[in-house]
């Protein structure tokens, strides 16, 4: 009988990197939420903006976690008493950024040494719809997060949450597990993302002062339509304003590089207005050369669900290599194609490979989990999906690093790399103060061929550093060259007094009565016995060479 699941989870992840600087991780939050992308943003210290219809608000969220029972505590500190408290979606999602730092603190310390400051902003709904082949339309909500690392490292989860009562393996794994393949006829998702998607797209290059004009006109145009086109979405508990996204957004990855491409705009604060038209638009940093998408599987409750995790791999192996491998027609042989559970108790399964992961619990997990029931199954998923966070970051940071190396200008910038990439290394070995976090993560990474790229960047590093040798080599050569033709010409008089003007007498071959025009015509023969004697040189130089190789 095919597994019948029961509660479930997937979270669509993409990751990829900005080309910049170090990015102003404040700032960013702010135009986030102000953009009316993003409806709550929190960094990791826990500064948090929220939207509000008075418009955007700031405060400080502060997390008490006990140590020894795991229990936490959070609150949200405003900075002006007068400023409104979240609600509605905005304090469910400042309350699941509270949840997720908790998970940090759990998971991998209260410093923890690989992670650099971060940024975690809920994007409201996004409503993918599409039509079946019996002519009916189908539709799907999304939850978009998106995390904005310092470092320029982006990654956008796309949670999707499993629909009240039974779904068959097969359904899960081709509407679920595959949605990646699925073109959509329509997506719908917050006017403020629609509106700045389209700034982004046509603000992102260098513009005169006449099509700045035009673009803001045909920009309030376009916020006008919008603003038309937008319509209340009622889900249980929250209320959402939707309207359609216009442009090539179809599919799973097109959403994913869409919010990207736009947030990358509004990180940098981008100008509006009076100040737009007179100043242009500061250029946002570039996408990276590269993206990643995998779907995070986490498996609640299902259909005979054993007792513990090794239970549940004898009983069950067969259905988990078929998720993993994102195979819905039954296989025989899809058994020996399970990994290796990365997980050494039996409260859950932990399978990674590079297209997936999956965490599925047993009974005995289960019952760990009843003293920190969250609404939102935060206690069986966020801790797992801040691991899943940090393995891709932790890819995501070579990825980055590989693409920079042909950036690199110098042997010294290719030793601080070097220098870096050392106490990466190190910070990744030791992210986490429990063993089997750190085990899991290398397994991760393994899995995700990281050694093999650290071995790939290692060798780019090296050809880079030849050829910048090649180049200051090259560069020490010709400037000893200029600085000999200088001096040559300068000893040029003091050879044609002291050598060519006595020989010129004492050989008596020409009497010139003019002193000028004697120094002139010894000069020239001083500069050509030079030449003469450095084409000798070189001559001589290149038969040695031959005759010693």
């Amino acid at each position: 009988m095919a597994l019948e699941l029961y509660e479930w989870e997937i979270w669509h992840t993409y990751a990829t990197y900005l080309d910049c600087t170090p990015l102003d991780l404040l700032k960013g939050a702010h135009s986030l939420v102000e953009s009316g992308v993003a409806q709550c943003a929190m960094l990791n210290d826990g500064r948090t903006f929220w939207s509000t219809d008075a418009g955007t608000c700031s405060g400080t969220t502060t997390v008490d976690l006990n140590a020894l029972n795991g229990n936490a505590l959070f609150e949200l500190v405003l900075d002006d008493k007068s400023q409104s408290l979240p609600t509605g979606f905005a304090i469910e999602a400042w309350g699941q950024s509270a949840y997720f730092l908790i998970a940090e603190q759990r998971v991998f310390g209260d410093n923890p040494t690989l992670l650099d400051p971060y940024l975690r902003a809920y994007l409201g709904k996004c409503v993918v719809s599409k039509k079946d082949e019996d002519g009916t339309t189908s539709q799907l909500n999304l939850y978009p997060i998106l995390i904005v690392h310092r470092s320029g490292v982006l990654i956008l989860e796309l949670r999707m949450i499993g629909p009240e009562g039974s779904v068959s393996l097969a359904s899960f794994i081709e509407g679920g597990v595959n949605l990646f393949r699925e073109h959509f006829g329509q997506v719908e998702v917050s006017p403020g993302l629609a509106r700045n998607a389209t700034a982004a797209y046509y603000r992102s290059a260098a513009s005169g002062i006449v099509k700045r004009i035009r673009l803001a006109w045909l920009q309030g145009l376009h916020n006008l339509a919008v603003r038309q086109r937008t319509k209340k979405s009622i889900d249980d508990s929250f209320s959402f304003e939707l309207t359609p996204w216009s442009g090539d957004t179809d599919t799973l990855q097109s959403i994913a590089l869409t919010v990207f491409h736009t947030c990358s705009f509004l990180l940098i604060g981008p100008r509006r207005g009076l100040a737009f038209l007179l100043l242009g638009q500061p250029m946002p940093p570039s996408l990276g050369e590269y993206w990643s998408g995998r779907p995070h599987i986490h498996l609640i409750r299902f259909q005979d669900q054993r007792e513990t995790a090794t239970a549940n791999e004898l009983s069950h192996g067969t259905e988990f290599a078929r998720i993993l491998a994102r195979c819905s027609s039954p296989d025989a042989d899809a058994r020996r194609n399970l990994p290796r559970d990365a997980r050494p108790f039996e409260d859950y399964n932990a399978y990674i490979t590079s297209a997936s992961t999956l965490w599925a619990w047993s009974k005995e997990g289960l019952k760990r989990q009843e003293g920190l029931r969250d609404a939102n199954r935060g206690n069986f998923i966020y801790e797992r999906q801040r691991v899943i966070e940090v393995l891709e970051y932790g890819y995501m940071l070579h990825r980055g690093l590989y693409h920079r190396v042909e950036q690199l200008g110098s042997t010294a910038q290719v030793m601080a790399i070097r220098k870096y990439l050392l106490s990466l290394q190190l910070q990744m070995r030791e992210a986490s103060h429990a063993g089997e976090i750190r085990d899991l993560l290398e397994h991760g990474w393994r899995e995700f061929a990281l050694p093999e790229l650290s071995s790939e960047i290692e060798s780019a590093l090296a050809l880079r550093e030849s050829e910048m040798r090649s180049l200051d080599t090259l560069r020490a050569t010709r400037l000893g060259w200029a600085i000999a033709i200088v001096f040559g010409f300068v000893a040029v008089p003091g050879l044609a007094d002291q050598i060519v003007l006595p020989a010129w007498r004492l050989l008596n071959i020409w009497t010139v009565k003019e002193a000028s025009e004697a120094k002139l015509i010894a000069g020239g023969a001083a500069l050509i016995l030079m030449f003469f004697v450095l084409v000798m040189t070189l001559s001589m130089l290149s038969l040695f060479g031959k005759r010693k190789r």
